[in-house]
């Protein structure tokens, strides 16, 4: 027994002294073969717009008190590869953030470049496009510049509200200048200010004021109480005034019983109360917007400069305005991208859990809203209660691929449909594991000249007049033709 187990260690001695360096090379090729070709091959992207995750919009806060934000392992290329970094940026004030790469073996940063955002309340989209140096490089550092920390602001920081990394098929300088403009569906919006006065006829009137719409639709009022729980309980609305038969009447578009949450859930820094209040509104109609409560409420003017000092022109009553970003003549979601990789393009959305969800419907029938406290599109439970969404991909598309998920555990609740012309619609295929929601996936190929994929959910179970359903989870990815 002794001897057969010596002879075996032997001959593993024998073996390892005469080929063991043969076999590290092979371990170590087979490393360097997979990481090459199987990991680096299949990664152009941080956040894949075919998510598993659950919709949601991640924000990243560069501030005075946190003045860097790492992401590790977001860069996998080679030497000579190129990428990418596209970021949708806000700040209060102009502030300047250098961006550096580096990794986790030691090797020295390099900076390749700085995001300076001027100060304003809406997104801007930046984006640096650079080669990797030689070296190992697999991480991403954004850094607040020095200068932007010792501002004269109490408060300094950038917000980060989209952070990709795309790996390019560009090989040198000029063919990555020869990229189209990376397109990002943000919104612009405009605030005004409207005079008002209490509604005679309402003796709970606190303000009625009138205005006439000139962007796509109504994303927040603004109001400056110095108590705002007296707001509790009131009521804010929305009427879109109607003419006809030589009469004018007001049709409610949106109603909404105010808490004192909802007032104080965001305030600028003039003091003046933000309340959340999505509605669509038409260009060139007449509307009027109400609030109704404690007639024992008065408003202050509205702070309209940087230290909320009241201007001459202040008026009692904002309201905040978005319109939908425009590409080629078409409406670009908000939230969607369409990249130009080199040598194909990409577009890609994916719902994130916001009121933008709701802003980028092309349309609805039945009872159809934003659900705040689940952050998702929800209709009532009644056959014929439908959305629809429309994707319009800029360039024609090669393949359209979808995935989407229905909210909740229930059976077949959704039938979800696509068009090509909305008006011949077919089943999205669909998939469910026991005590699973629905899972529906799409993958359509295009003609060469196709753009605009329709997406309708309609419901089809029983009518149930207090119970609601929707979609958790919606994103597209289409591979584009490049032109």
């Amino acid at each position: 027994m002794n001897i057969v187990s010596n002879t075996s260690q032997e001959r593993r001695q024998i073996f390892s002294q005469r080929y063991g360096k043969y076999v590290l090379v092979l371990v170590v090729f087979g490393v360097y073969i997979f990481y090459n070709f199987v990991v680096v091959k299949n990664v152009s992207r941080v956040t894949s717009p075919i998510s598993s995750q659950l919709v949601g919009v991640p924000t990243w806060d560069i501030t005075t008190d946190v003045p860097q934000k790492k992401f590790v392992g977001v860069l996998q290329g080679r030497p000579g590869d190129w990428y990418r970094i596209g970021v949708l940026t806000r700040a209060k004030h102009d502030s300047s953030v250098d961006v550096f790469i580096g990794s986790q073996f030691g090797q020295e940063g390099v900076r390749i470049g700085s995001f300076d955002v001027s100060g304003s309340d809406d997104d801007r989209y930046q984006e640096i496009r650079f080669p990797v140096p030689n070296g190992l490089y697999s991480d991403i550092t954004l850094v607040l510049r020095d200068e932007t920390k010792t501002g004269e602001w109490p408060f300094t920081g950038v917000q980060l509200s989209k952070f990709d990394v795309s790996r390019l098929d560009v090989k040198t300088q000029a063919e990555a200048d020869r990229l189209a403009p990376t397109l990002v569906g943000m919104p612009s919006h405009e605030t005004i200010l409207l005079s008002s006065d209490r509604d005679d006829t309402d003796p709970n009137s606190i303000f009625k004021a009138e205005f006439v719409a000139k962007d796509d639709f109504l994303d927040h009022v603004m109001i400056h109480l110095k108590d705002p729980s007296m707001a509790n309980g009131s009521v804010l609305e929305l009427r879109q005034k109607v003419s006809g038969s030589g009469n004018e009447s007001d049709v409610s578009i949106k109603k909404s019983v105010l808490t004192t949450a909802d007032v104080e859930s965001y305030q600028d820094e003039r003091g003046n109360q933000l309340i959340s209040f999505p509605a669509y509104v038409e260009q060139g109609k007449s509307y009027v917007i109400t609030l109704t409560g404690d007639p024992n409420i008065t408003l202050s003017p509205i702070g309209n400069d940087m230290a909320g000092m009241i201007s001459d022109d202040a008026k009692p009553v904002g309201l905040v305005f978005g319109r939908h970003a425009v590409a080629f003549g078409d409406i670009l979601l908000l939230g969607a991208t369409v990249e130009d990789l080199g040598t194909e393009g990409i577009y890609s959305y994916s719902m994130n859990g916001t009121v933008d969800d709701y802003f980028n419907l092309f349309g609805s029938f039945g009872s159809v809203r934003f659900d705040e406290k689940g952050k998702l599109i929800v209709g009532k439970q009644m056959q014929g209660t439908s959305f629809t969404y429309r994707f319009f991909t800029v360039n024609p598309f090669r393949k359209f691929m979808l995935v989407a998920r229905q909210a909740g555990n229930r059976n077949d609740q959704i039938r979800l449909a696509y068009s090509l012309d909305n008006a011949t619609w077919q089943d999205v295929p669909s998939s469910q594991m026991e005590n699973k929601p629905m899972d529906y996936t799409l993958s359509l190929p295009g003609d060469g000249t196709e753009r605009i994929v329709y997406i309708r959910a309609t419901y089809n179970g029983k009518d149930k007049k207090t119970e609601t359903f929707g979609l958790d989870r919606l994103s597209v990815r289409a591979e584009l033709i490049r032109k």
